[in-house]
């Protein structure tokens, strides 16, 4: 395997992580001195878990092996299912803005549907490997794998995380096509899912409210504020932008869903496109990855690095194009920028994967992984 796909990967994460670092501080400051009387509160718990995220990217791109992990995964599947569980107990769960993902544990809270996405593209990347032979069929091939990811988003729809719910099933049918799946066994699945996911939209008049802000220019909502004040913040950066703490900051909570507005405020087109190609060399050097892989018939680790890859990538995509007002606000980070731990050290995670990946061309060992109690 090419050794530079490690090089460019890892200072791609690095200078992500920078630029998250500057703009963490710059949009927190005035939120922080605020809401606790210190300007640096927020800050100081993204560094924390920036240092956290990159302890946990070295352990995963030069420490860990991916075979043992994949040896223990039944375990970390259950785990991950019952921490899923843990916000709807009253004296773990912690609530925000009306929604119920996250669990306290004193000082550490944590959400745990973040974490599911990669346990959910290591699962995928296992079972579809095993099932490699029975793809083409719809009963034996597809919907095992479907029931086991719907049954996670289904958790997540509780928690009323519904973005999150669908981001899993269509990262979850992505990788189902890619390992060969048919396009209508694909279509077929969605059609099933729709009547699951409509009544949890439906009934809940914030999430209309963030969809009808994209058809209708004279309807007024908190969602319909922000898309708003983002598209004025993005103009305004033009060519070069206005200068590092000089954007006017009026995004509420610009901090997560809309720290790209900002940047590209204060540092214009021009930082604008350096972030989106640290993130095109991310896509392309794991599409090169999972292709070298295939080639070498190591479908685990080539299932592995796509679905990595479209994790980060479509995340990347679906935040920007929120900010852009092309997509309605979905509560989905920037990778590797964004303020918010969990996201942050579970994307350190997962490039720590792909770099570990990009480092071995040899066949997968222990390839008899016993995790039939999921299929």
């Amino acid at each position: 395997m090419n050794q530079k796909y490690s090089i460019y990967l890892i200072v791609s994460y690095l200078f992500l992580l920078s630029i998250g670092v500057i703009f963490v501080y710059n949009t927190t400051y005035n939120f922080s001195l605020k809401t606790t009387g210190d300007p640096a509160f927020l800050f100081k718990k993204h560094v924390i878990g920036v240092g956290i995220g990159i302890i946990v990217f070295f352990l995963f791109a030069f420490i860990i092996s991916i075979d043992k992990l994949r040896s223990r995964l039944p375990i970390i599947f259950i785990l991950t299912f019952i921490s899923m569980i843990l916000p709807f107990i009253p004296f773990l769960g912690k609530e925000f803005g009306g929604a119920q993902r996250w669990v306290s544990f004193y000082f550490f809270v944590f959400q745990p549907s973040e974490i599911a996405k990669l346990v959910i593209i290591l699962y995928l990347s296992s079972i579809l490997e095993k099932r490699e032979v029975n793809i083409g069929e719809y009963t034996r091939g597809v919907v095992p794998p479907l029931i086991v990811c719907t049954i996670i988003a289904g958790i997540t729809l509780f928690q009323k995380d519904f973005s999150t719910a669908g981001f899993i099933i269509i990262l979850t049918l992505i990788m189902l096509y890619v390992s060969g799946a048919k396009f209508l066994h694909i279509l077929l699945s969605l059609l099933v899912l729709i009547p699951i996911f409509v009544p949890f939209l439906i009934t809940s008049t914030y999430r209309i409210n963030r969809i009808m802000v994209l058809f209708d220019d004279r309807f007024e909502s908190p969602a319909r504020y922000q898309i708003i004040k983002s598209i004025q913040a993005i103009s305004n950066g033009k060519i070069f932008g206005v200068g590092l703490g000089r954007s006017e900051k009026n995004i509420p909570f610009n901090f997560n869903d809309f720290i790209f507005s900002i940047i590209a405020e204060e540092m214009g087109l021009i930082g604008s496109i350096i972030i989106i190609i640290l993130y095109f060399i991310i896509f392309k050097i794991g599409i090169s990855i999972a292709k070298e892989h295939l080639r070498l018939n190591n479908n685990f680790y080539a299932n592995l690095a796509f679905g990595i890859t479209s994790l980060i990538t479509l995340q990347a995509l679906i935040n920007i194009g929120v900010t852009l007002g092309i997509i309605f606000p979905t509560g989905i980070t920037l990778p590797f920028i964004s303020y918010g731990r969990t996201s942050l050290i579970v994307m350190s995670a997962a490039i720590g994967i792909l770099v570990y990946i990009s480092r071995f061309e040899n066949k997968i060992k222990n390839q008899n992984t016993n995790i039939n109690f999921l299929i």
